[in-house]
């Protein structure tokens, strides 16, 4: 993956992890996705958090994977690296703007924002509402606001989809089990995250 979000200190040794792609594939699970083998994924942003997503989905067996970026050379970075290690996953860059989005979005069946666009309330949209399509799936990983304009513009059309909230939560379930070898209560935590952030109804 190249980035790393778990540290543990043993023995005089710093032992990195990841945690943050298979949080994102157990949020996948409980969001209802299914098996995501030979399935087609275009996540948006290229940075730590699309890495740890595009090696999780490699590992689950998609056919391919679509990096789009504002910085065409970062996009390809995480393409080489996907294609180094991950021979049968057919992966591709292009820029997070214009048509060529709009098609790759009508052929993906799962689309995910990585970047921290639709964080602030005045952030626009990264796709239009009109490319999205039955039977994709959108997951967007920012937490915060719970829905961003992306969730509810998925939910406006039906469509199976979820904000970051389980995968922060799957996240720090692995390592919390990783520091301590105890698995903690997934629901506990998740009740006390939605209490933080003054949601009632999670």
């Amino acid at each position: 993956i190249g980035a790393a979000n778990t540290l543990t200190f043993r023995h005089g040794r710093i032992l990195a992890d990841n945690t943050d792609g298979r949080g994102f594939i157990k949020a996948l699970k409980a969001m209802g996705a299914g098996d995501l083998k030979g399935r087609k994924a275009l996540v948006l942003g290229a940075g730590g958090t699309a890495r740890a997503i595009c090696v999780a989905l490699a590992r689950e067996k998609v056919g391919e994977v679509t990096v789009a970026n504002r910085t065409i050379e970062k996009a390809e970075e995480l393409v080489n690296l996907i294609s180094e290690s991950f021979d049968e996953v057919e992966v591709k860059s292009i820029p997070l703007k214009g048509e060529r989005l709009a098609e790759e979005i009508a052929s993906s069946d799962l689309l995910v924002n990585t970047t921290s666009v639709g964080m602030k309330p005045d952030d626009p949209m990264l796709i239009r509402p009109e490319w999205m399509h039955p039977g994709l799936m959108v997951y967007d990983v920012i937490y915060t606001p719970p829905e961003t304009k992306l969730i509810m513009a998925a939910k406006g059309k039906g469509l199976r989809c979820s904000g970051g909230i389980d995968m922060l939560v799957f996240q720090g379930a692995i390592s919390f089990r990783i520091w301590t070898g105890i698995t903690p209560p997934v629901e506990v935590m998740r009740a006390t995250l939605m209490k933080s952030l003054g949601v009632t109804d999670g």
